[in-house]
């Protein structure tokens, strides 16, 4: 399929760091779609990272690159052969030749959120073998003592999807787009908008609306809104 799009690693070259309003509506929708994939299929990804994530110009966003994706059943015990995947976001689980699920998704899910409201991964560094240690060991800092914008409440959803023991995470992905949900509700009461649907006028300005559930439509091409270069 052709995708007429970016991927985010694209909008991150460009803007540096995506304002977290933007970001939740992007983990929301591949949330969704991994739901959907594990559901229906029993697909474990296996490579979630910004490069694989596309915004198209129709507004909407894809998970790309199934090329390491497997049934549970094709890794119940990953082999050395099979170590494949970008060090910056795998899982713990993953480095160690451990058995990986869905919690493993969600575990790459977060070190992408991460990534795209601080600016940086989680565990900069130029060595795999420091990197793999760090993702096996090392407390991740919280995003909102790198990027202050970042709410707390965000800080600790994506904490909790990158906690080294699968257990702590969120167990489904429907698990993380209730808390991410709850989380816009609770804004939406203290009279903050975060917006569900952006679109591109024939003016090239940006309309934001949030009266889309649940979100399907998120956002159009980066590269034209000039949306981040307004906020």
């Amino acid at each position: 399929e052709y995708i007429d799009g970016i991927p985010l690693s694209d909008a991150l070259k460009r803007y540096k760091i995506i304002p977290f309003q933007e970001a939740i509506l992007a983990i929301m929708h591949i949330a969704d779609a991994l739901e959907y994939a594990w559901k229906e299929a029993g697909i474990v990804h296996k490579d979630i990272k910004p490069e694989n994530i596309m915004v198209t110009t129709k507004g909407s966003t894809k998970l790309v690159d199934l090329g390491l994706a497997l049934k549970p059943s094709d890794v119940l015990k990953s082999e050395p052969s099979d170590f494949r995947g970008s060090p910056m976001y795998m899982s713990p689980e993953h480095f160690l030749n451990n058995k990986v699920d869905m919690r493993s998704d969600i575990y790459s899910l977060g070190a992408t959120f991460y990534t795209l409201v601080t600016g940086q991964v989680p565990f900069p560094s130029q060595s795999y073998e420091e990197v793999a240690k760090a993702h096996i060991k090392q407390p991740v800092i919280p995003p909102h003592k790198i990027n202050h914008s970042v709410p707390l409440a965000v800080s600790l959803i994506i904490t909790k999807m990158m906690k080294k023991n699968p257990d702590d995470r969120f167990q489904t992905p429907i698990d993380l787009l209730k808390e991410l949900r709850n989380f816009r509700m609770e804004k939406q009461r203290q009279g903050v908008e975060i917006p569900m649907k952006v679109t591109l006028d024939p003016n090239g300005l940006v309309t934001a609306t949030s009266n889309l559930e649940p979100p399907r439509q998120l956002f159009v091409l980066w590269q034209r809104l000039g949306y981040l270069q307004n906020q």
